[in-house]
């Protein structure tokens, strides 16, 4: 199932943002679009398992998901865990 995503360039991907991060903590750089597109491409599959498969309101689940990893994007530590993959499909 989690074919669709590199996890050792996404994890790369958020090693080098939270380092622009904490290189300027006062004004925060834009999420960069790689890691848009795949926290959106985990909450879009996942919103297909079977469990959720017939809710109408589908579409802001995916949106909740996708706020829920934004708001957490920072709190992933890549010295615990090197798999960003499973860190935000728990989210």
């Amino acid at each position: 199932m989690a074919n669709y995503i590199d996890n050792k360039a996404f994890l790369q991907l958020l090693i080098d943002y939270k380092a622009a991060v904490a290189a300027d903590p006062e004004n925060k750089p834009p999420i960069p679009r790689k890691i848009a597109e795949n926290i959106l491409m985990i909450a879009r599959r996942y919103s297909t398992k079977p469990n959720f498969y017939g809710y109408s309101y589908r579409e802001e689940m995916i949106s909740d998901a996708v706020e829920n990893c934004i708001r957490y994007l920072l709190n992933f530590d890549p010295t615990k865990s090197s798999n960003p993959l499973a860190y935000f499909t728990q989210i």
